[in-house]
């Protein structure tokens, strides 16, 4: 540390110390040398929300891989790059590594081993998040017209994360039938033992490519982190699934019993991009020789205001469709969204 930067420290922490105690204050500084002081508000995916005096309404988000130093009165749940989760406050005493302050013990973490900080007394609204992007096209050929939307919202807290997806697209054209595709998901996760957790899905899917009137999985999955840090994280299921579906044209639903085998890739520091990789393979336990698979790829670009744009494309493919059906349906979609 600079002697610069030194002096700064010794005066930010006079400072702090003679502020009331009710005042939450947290401070960070960085590889330059630099002070941030107000109120952590959180760290996720290598970003760092801060509320400062002068920030109005708009809170200051900033590069967590650039801070070296670390205080906080505030009391955060802190999730280390091993999944360990600890209670407490951070107080860093030399640079690039702080000590974890908890009602009965003091623990020294790395602090880029720090991947998720959280306040203790986070709302419901800042569990919350949410996600929304539409997408049109009209082309004069065919008179053709197709509209898209997608939303997503999820809860996260220590120990559990449930989320809802939906997606919906529509086309029509002069002289075809009209194409539709919905697509809907409910999914609870449950962190046990670090990096293992069990999940339980509801999925829902009709298209006309595949003359699918109804299609619903409920799912039961073990699954494993492989990778999870600040940037990251990769994970691998195991589990089984109960298909119902129904074809167009048919009256009665057909049930059979699957197995499910995937991988799910979250890249999400790749500057203002976002990466998104889910497959699935589903080999049946009921239906000699039948597979079908899920894949779903999703690219996201951030803009200012929490807008941003997305590309998106899923496969749906089944080696043993109803007669006169395609094997795989596909969509490609494109949006403009906003996130909170």
């Amino acid at each position: 540390m600079s002697s610069r930067a030194h002096h700064q420290v010794i005066l930010l922490i006079a400072l702090l110390s003679a502020l009331p105690s009710y005042a939450q204050i947290d401070s960070v500084m960085y590889e330059d040398g630099s002070l941030l002081v107000g109120e952590i508000k959180s760290m996720d995916k290598s970003l760092l929300l801060i509320e400062t005096n002068y920030s109005d309404d708009t809170d200051f988000i900033t590069d967590w891989k650039k801070v070296i130093w670390i205080r906080t009165q505030s009391k955060f749940l802190v999730t280390d790059i091993k999944l360990n989760k600890h209670h407490g406050t951070l107080h860093s005493i030399k640079n690039y590594s702080a000590l974890m302050i908890t009602d009965d013990s003091v623990k020294t973490l790395i602090i880029q081993d720090i991947v998720n900080l959280n306040q203790y007394d986070d709302t419901f609204q800042k569990r919350l998040s949410a996600e929304v992007d539409l997408g049109f096209d009209l082309t004069k050929a065919n008179n053709l017209r197709s509209i898209s939307m997608t939303s997503a919202i999820s809860y996260k807290t220590e120990m559990w994360i449930s989320d809802f997806y939906f997606s919906y697209l529509r086309s029509n054209q002069d002289s075809v039938a009209s194409i539709e595709r919905i697509e809907s998901m409910i999914d609870h996760k449950q962190v046990f033992l670090k990096k293992m957790y069990a999940g339980l899905a509801f999925n829902i899917l009709s298209n006309t490519e595949q003359q699918l009137d109804l299609r619903l999985n409920s799912q039961l999955v073990l699954g494993r982190f492989l990778v999870k840090s600040n940037t990251s994280y990769m994970s691998v299921i195991a589990g089984a699934n109960r298909n119902q579906e129904k074809y167009i044209g048919e009256v009665d639903y057909a049930t059979s019993w699957e197995g499910l085998l995937g991988t799910e890739l979250n890249l999400y520091d790749i500057g203002d991009f976002k990466l998104l990789v889910i497959l699935h393979a589903y080999p049946s336990f009921t239906q000699a020789r039948r597979l079908r698979s899920d894949s779903k790829l999703e690219i996201k670009y951030d803009l200012p205001l929490d807008f941003y744009i997305k590309l998106s494309g899923s496969i749906n493919y089944d080696n043993q469709p109803q007669e006169g059906s395609s094997k795989s349906d596909y969509v490609i979609q494109s949006g403009f969204g906003w996130e909170w």
